[in-house]
């Protein structure tokens, strides 16, 4: 399937604003983040550790 010009130039313009948009509100809201979620790395790395745990489990049971 081909895209015509037009349709390529919007979507590399979306896509360009778009990351313009997401990188300033990032980085806008970075004060904010640091002093409400402290600690939420432990949140994924319990996360992790349980679909290990898990993952391991059904393997071992599976033979």
């Amino acid at each position: 399937m081909t895209f015509s010009s037009g349709q390529l130039i919007f979507a590399i313009s979306f896509l360009v604003i778009f990351i313009i948009g997401i990188s300033y509100a990032f980085f806008k809201d970075k004060k904010v983040r640091a002093r409400h979620y402290k600690g939420v790395y432990w949140v994924f790395v319990l996360i992790a550790s349980v679909l290990a745990f898990y993952y391991v489990l059904v393997k071992l049971l599976a033979k």
